[in-house]
């Protein structure tokens, strides 16, 4: 079943609050809606009403949507608020993002706000995967180190030449082997190969005194051949003239702390649907890529990709195929650029690529011209043969640009819908405006 949304509303304006609900409701958005006009009935609404979602005029009458974006900031932090306004300058929009807002629709864009909030939600729901993926590896390592306390770690003494010498049951459970097989095996033969090089390193360093101790993060392989991840803290056994004897080393398990923290990872900076970087590590990339064409004096593209009619996909053959739909146009646009670009989905049927180094305009445009053939290859969705197009908007940082990651998205977004407004299934550069 769908989810259906609480939705806030703090705006003085019936009619407008009217458009708004309206505009959702065309989307095929789910949701109960109230409007409040003051401090106290915003406030109520907030700790009674528990919106999913808060949509806020910038200036009202009765109230202030600055400060009623500081009040859910300080109260409800986890609730995404949209400021939907009339008229709003740059830098005031960049200091509502700043400070807490998760977008902004200007009135006269209303047809944007059902793209807005689904991206909003869809960035309000991975991040409450991430809190709760958190929390549960949180608890997992709590029984962790529970479990340590009751049961020693694994234990190895070693000869200088690598020799097991001594093992306790610990490290036995952990390979698998029993004490007898692990004396006749050296550390170098448990380790996996990929880390050989680096676990010899360390030991020498130890016998030549530049470290007092080593821990290390490293691959060990069992007796069945399972990769088995350990963290090991060695130091040296030494004769009473400070002269050392054996290596000594404690070994945790750690396999299943890598395994959550890749996961938490893959939840943290890739789209949960597509396996596309997310829109945190889009700029993330896209603000490395800015300082290297800085560094280097070279130019870069942004591309803000949208499917046309996408929703209508949706409405007719339901989410599951909309679904469906979008994993072949991320394995498509993929194909469409090199190694070094990126291909990001924002949410919703918004896509984002940056080619990191272009040398000239015309090289954009070129990819662009790429994606809208490659993506106009029918493709069978559960039975129904779709065709793909989309509206792409280019963003050119040149050599001599002054525009920081956001800006630069801004343009592309700019830019996308003036290939929208232009008949769709196109691209266009952004040239100035707004």
């Amino acid at each position: 079943m769908k989810k259906k949304y609480n939705i806030l509303t703090l705006e003085d304006n019936a009619n407008d609050a009217e458009l708004m609900e309206r505009a959702l409701r065309a989307s095929g958005i789910s949701f109960s809606a109230i409007r409040v006009e003051t401090r106290q009935s915003f406030e109520a609404a907030l700790n009674e009403f528990h919106p999913d979602l808060i949509l806020s005029d910038y200036s009202l009458p009765a109230y202030n949507g600055r400060d009623a974006l500081e009040y859910v900031q300080a109260n409800t932090p986890d609730t995404p608020v949209i400021m939907v306004t009339g008229a709003l300058g740059e830098e005031a929009a960049v200091e509502l993002l700043k400070a807490g807002a998760k977008d902004y629709v200007l009135k006269d864009k209303i047809a944007r706000l059902p793209f807005a909030i689904e991206r909003v939600l869809a960035d309000a729901e991975n991040a409450k995967a991430r809190r709760e993926s958190a929390k549960l590896l949180q608890e997992s390592e709590e029984r962790f180190r529970n479990v340590l306390e009751h049961a020693p770690s694994g234990i190895a003494v070693a000869s200088l030449d690598g020799q097991f010498i001594e093992v306790n049951q610990s490290f036995c459970n952990l390979l698998g082997y029993t004490r007898e097989e692990l004396l006749q095996l050296s550390y170098i033969e448990i380790t996996h190969a990929d880390d050989r090089t680096r676990t010899l390193t360390r030991a020498k360093q130890l016998l030549d005194g530049e470290i007092n101790l080593s821990q290390l993060e490293k691959l060990c392989v069992s007796k069945d051949g399972r990769p088995v991840w350990v963290q090991a803290t060695v130091s040296l056994m030494r004769d009473c003239t400070g002269a050392p004897i054996n290596f000594i080393a404690q070994i945790e398990d750690i396999t299943e702390r890598k395994r959550s923290q890749d996961e938490i990872k893959q939840l943290a900076y890739y789209d949960v649907l597509t396996g596309l970087p997310n829109r945190r590590l889009l700029l993330d990339r896209l603000n490395q890529a800015l300082a290297q064409a800085q560094r280097y004096q070279r130019s870069l593209a942004v591309m803000f990709l949208d499917l046309d009619h996408f929703k209508e996909i949706n409405d007719s053959l339901g989410h599951d195929a909309g679904d469906e739909l979008l994993k072949v146009v991320a394995e498509r646009l993929e194909l469409c650029v090199r190694g070094g670009d990126t291909v990001s989905r924002q949410g919703g049927d918004e896509f984002v690529i940056i080619l990191s180094e272009i040398a000239r305009q015309q090289d954009a445009a070129l990819v662009a011209e790429k994606i809208l053939e490659v993506l106009s290859s029918p493709v069978t969705i559960q039975m129904h043969k779709l065709k793909i197009t989309t509206s792409i908007g280019i963003a050119v940082y040149m050599i001599d640009s002054v525009d920081d990651a956001m800006k630069l998205l801004k343009k592309a977004d700019i830019a996308m819908y003036q290939a929208k407004e232009a008949g769709r299934n196109r691209y266009r550069f952004f040239t100035g405006g707004k």
